[in-house]
């Protein structure tokens, strides 16, 4: 997500630097404290989501998805039904 909302800002650049020239008349401190305000909040919202995700799995709420993740995608085959093929 961060990645993405950088190459977006990427592509914005030239506006961004506009918006500095023309409305600001070339002081980048209004620009500077917005995108770092949007980076703060974005940093913010994901560590806070990571730090609710870990707390979740350290309280085992997480167990049922873990386990459909471990289900095995081809089933073993018993020892019998191997004999009935050699």
């Amino acid at each position: 997500m961060i990645i993405c909302l950088s190459g977006i800002v990427n592509f914005s650049q030239s506006g961004i630097d506009a918006l500095t020239l023309v409305k600001f008349r070339g002081n980048p401190i209004p620009v500077n404290i917005t995108l770092a305000g949007a980076g703060f909040v974005v940093g913010s919202v994901l560590v806070g989501f990571l730090w609710y995700k870990g707390k979740a799995m350290a309280k085992g709420e997480l167990r049922e998805s873990e386990d459909a993740e471990r289900e095995r995608l081809i089933p073993e085959e018993d020892e019998d039904e191997r004999e009935d093929y050699m």
